[in-house]
């Protein structure tokens, strides 16, 4: 409908979930689903509860895989803020990011010279129950490296070495 030359739309509409989904931001920029509203901040680290069926019985979906090659190729074009924004939307969709794929978002995050947002992704690994590896740990220490933190680069290493035999 027409309204003083402005298009109006409905405020929102129902889907086949039955969750009510804006069309558009709110006019305060409040959270576009009641659901999404109950969550809280999407800069949380723990990702919303797997909708998707392989994700939830803790195996990695073909969406994930995909998705995460995707991130690799964004990098690899110097478009890491895209890659990093594909991590938020496959977390958005219902699938448990792998280890992989948040080791592709380190990369993403250190290209950026995001280092702040380090600390959250360690989060978001320790709330999804995953181990990392000594690739992981290689990543992060490049990335304290990068940012100009010895001592936290040092310290990683060290941590990786007591705690994963295996990584040395």
């Amino acid at each position: 409908m027409l309204e003083n030359g402005v298009q109006l739309t409905p405020a929102s509409t129902s889907n086949s979930t039955g969750k009510t989904r804006n069309n558009g931001k709110e006019l305060n920029g409040s959270a576009s689903t009641e659901e999404e509203k109950r969550q809280g901040n999407a800069g949380d680290a723990q990702p919303p509860a797997s909708t998707c069926t392989t994700c939830a019985k803790g195996h990695t979906c073909q969406a994930v895989v995909s998705r995460t090659r995707e991130m690799r190729s964004l990098i690899d074009a110097k478009k890491s803020h895209q890659a990093q924004a594909l991590f938020g939307h496959l977390a958005d969709e219902g699938h448990r990011p792998s280890l992989v794929t948040y080791t592709t978002l380190l990369t993403a995050v250190t290209n950026q010279r995001a280092f702040e947002a380090i600390p959250s992704l360690l989060a978001g690994i320790d709330a999804a129950g995953l181990r990392p590896d000594a690739i992981f740990f290689n990543a992060l220490i490049n990335s304290f490296v990068e940012a100009g933190r010895m001592g936290e680069a040092t310290s990683t290493f060290w941590k990786m070495s007591r705690h994963h035999p295996g990584c040395r």
